[in-house]
């Protein structure tokens, strides 16, 4: 049997991480951010890209607004047609791209053809959008080769890192630290620890994937990966939006993953779970802090972290979930069957 590739890139993302956390405290990825803004703070950053490169940008959105910075994220190929006015000159434009030559945010760069300022986070710097940009970062994640996971996370890490430059915010090492040393423990006997999550998840014909704020991020990059490498029929909704016409259709044949996340809303999250077990739907929750007291409800422990790094933690168990699921089908996750890593056509 061959190797599957995906089981190992998921297993190489503490070390990933490291790498990552290592060459950004180093200071010159930070130096570099602050040295092109100077002392102004632009009035609306604008972060862009597709797939799970968008999804990595949400906590560091979130977490920009909470600083009293005006942020959003938006996927390049509706920003390239759509929304002329978010890419304004004296808007800060941040481009994310694991390979640097996806086919939207390249054409979106040869678009503003230098008029935005534009900071770009790639896996590498020898690609199209890296080369365009004003300030070329690295996101550091070594080489991947299918469904994404490293490039994910460490995008979301150098994201948080590049919000915190942004806004002039301390960086909370110990809390860096705090985050990676979760992730090595939960893959100490990580086979035990999600078991329980892909025996409820077998026998569904529909998944759902909810979060809020920072955590909106797990649910949309679960249920992406749970198509790409689980082959699974899978949908993230916001755990807001979700009262607002989804709730309908809970039903004991339908699975669904609750990431509780940010103390904002954790409560509300930890409600909204109970009120769909007592559907009858099979019921996972994934985050930190202390179980739910909901019968019949599958908990997966994340482990600490700071509120906008524990998606960094919430997708993992998913991602071993997808490799579960394929594992039990027979197939490796080596590749795309009509898809390619790096997507050149719209």
């Amino acid at each position: 049997m061959k190797e599957d590739l995906f089981l190992k890139e998921i297993l190489e993302q503490p070390q990933a991480l490291r790498t990552t956390m290592k060459r950004w405290l180093q200071g010159a990825a930070e130096a570099s951010v602050r040295e092109k803004l100077g002392k102004r703070r632009p009035p609306l950053v604008v972060f862009t890209g597709m797939g799970s490169s968008l999804n990595a940008c949400l906590p560091a959105c979130a977490y920009l607004n909470q600083q009293g910075i005006a942020a959003v994220a938006l996927e390049s190929a509706e920003l390239l047609y759509y929304y002329p006015a978010l890419h304004a000159p004296e808007n800060l434009l941040v481009v994310v791209s694991q390979s640097g030559e996806s086919v939207e945010p390249v054409r979106l760069m040869e678009t503003l053809q230098d008029r935005v300022p534009a900071i770009s986070l790639t896996n590498g710097l020898e690609n199209t959008i890296a080369r365009r940009s004003r300030l070329a970062l690295d996101m550091y994640a070594g080489p991947e080769l299918t469904v994404s996971s490293k490039t994910y996370v460490c995008a979301q890490l150098a994201l948080f890192l590049l919000a915190c430059a942004i806004s002039g915010s301390p960086i909370d090492k110990s809390g860096l630290e705090e985050t990676i040393g979760s992730l090595e423990t939960f893959f100490d006997g990580w086979r035990a620890r999600i078991q329980p999550l892909v025996d409820m998840v077998q026998p569904c014909d529909y998944l759902s994937l909810l979060g809020r704020g920072p955590s909106l991020a797990s649910a949309l990059d679960g249920a992406q990966t749970l198509k790409e490498a689980g082959h699974r029929l899978a949908e993230a909704v916001s755990g807001g939006q979700f009262r607002h016409g989804p709730l309908e259709i809970v039903s004991p044949r339908y699975g669904y993953i609750v990431f509780p996340g940010h103390s904002q809303t954790r409560d509300l999250m930890l409600r909204l779970g109970k009120d769909i077990a007592g559907y009858g739907a099979r019921l996972a929750f994934i985050g930190n802090g202390d179980a739910p007291r909901i019968p019949g409800a599958v908990w997966i422990p994340a482990g600490p972290s700071n509120s906008y790094l524990l998606p960094i933690l919430e997708i993992v168990p998913v991602q071993l979930l997808a490799w579960s699921l394929a594992s039990l089908e027979g197939r490796t996750v080596d590749g795309f069957a009509k898809m390619g890593k790096v997507v050149r056509t719209e």
